[in-house]
């Protein structure tokens, strides 16, 4: 494996993390923003004006406080219509704000509870097991999400200040995209400046790979001339203290090679020395 491919897998291997963190992040605050949101949009209607017509009426009141999610194409909340009175005015702060909601929040079903967590409105949904179980704890608000269809359905159960009677508490209820579609949204977004990142890295390490490469063509061209040449790599990084370390190991390498090359020139004029003795101690005459 090249060191270039190797750099773009660490490269990669280091910004998946940071790129998934961010995704979990979006998600949880996104979450967070969402249920605080729908507790905004309860807490705003807990006024003694209000707590009179929700004791009064609280199929009324459910019904002039819940917003249903706008149409395809249509932008802001619908609120429902009563059959003589034609549309129903919202609560105080009702259409200021963001389309959504009052104030922005988000559209919601709002069904008031009594102190036993029964309702008496029509066609109420029945109360999730971990919600009524939270409610009997004594928890101030209950949060459930869960998935309804292709969305996913945000709950929150919130005791009103009212105290006992038909409203005690409030069921609120908002529909929104499940957490794969605005993983989904959101991933595209993350990917452009995870993929520029990889890209300025893999720049910057270009001039060392191209350093790496020519530290390796001029150890390979010592090698051939017997470690006579010399590595030339400028700059005082790593690499050139590489390149140094390098021509030290090869003048090392040389004093060896030249102390063996003498080592046998002396072993061979050792192994010639009786032959030229006995030659000359022969007479001329043979004898």
């Amino acid at each position: 494996m090249s060191l270039r491919l190797r750099l773009i897998l660490a490269v990669l291997g280091a910004t998946a993390p940071l790129l998934l963190s961010l995704v979990w992040l979006g998600a949880v605050a996104r979450s967070r923003a969402e249920e605080e949101a729908l507790l905004g949009r309860v807490q705003v209607l807990f006024s003694e004006e209000q707590r009179a017509l929700c004791e009064a009426d609280p199929a009324r009141w459910s019904e002039r406080n819940s917003m249903r999610r706008p149409p395809p194409g249509r932008r802001g909340p619908e609120r429902h219509r009563g059959p003589l009175h034609g549309p129903l005015p919202g609560p105080p702060g009702a259409g200021r704000g963001p389309p959504g909601g009052p104030g922005g929040s988000p559209p919601a079903q709002l069904y008031p509870l009594d102190g036993a967590l029964g309702s008496r409105v029509e066609g109420a949904p029945t109360l999730a097991k971990e919600l009524r179980e939270a409610a009997e704890r004594g928890r101030a608000v209950a949060v459930r999400r869960s998935q309804d269809g292709d969305e996913e359905l945000l709950e929150l159960l919130v005791r009103t200040p009212w105290g006992p009677g038909p409203c005690a508490h409030v069921l609120a209820q908002h529909h929104g995209p499940r957490p794969a579609t605005v993983v989904g949204s959101v991933l595209p977004w993350l990917l452009v400046p995870a993929a520029l990142t990889a890209g300025v890295m893999l720049l910057a390490l270009g001039p060392v790979i191209r350093r790496i490469r020519r530290l390796a063509v001029q150890v390979q061209a010592a090698a051939r001339s017997g470690y006579e040449q010399r590595v030339t790599l400028p700059g005082s990084d790593e690499l050139g203290e590489l390149a140094e370390a390098f021509n030290a190991a090869s003048r090392e390498v040389q004093e060896q090679m030249a102390a063996q090359r003498q080592r046998e020139v002396t072993l061979r004029d050792f192994v010639n020395l009786p032959s030229v003795n006995r030659g000359a101690s022969q007479r001329p005459d043979g004898r």
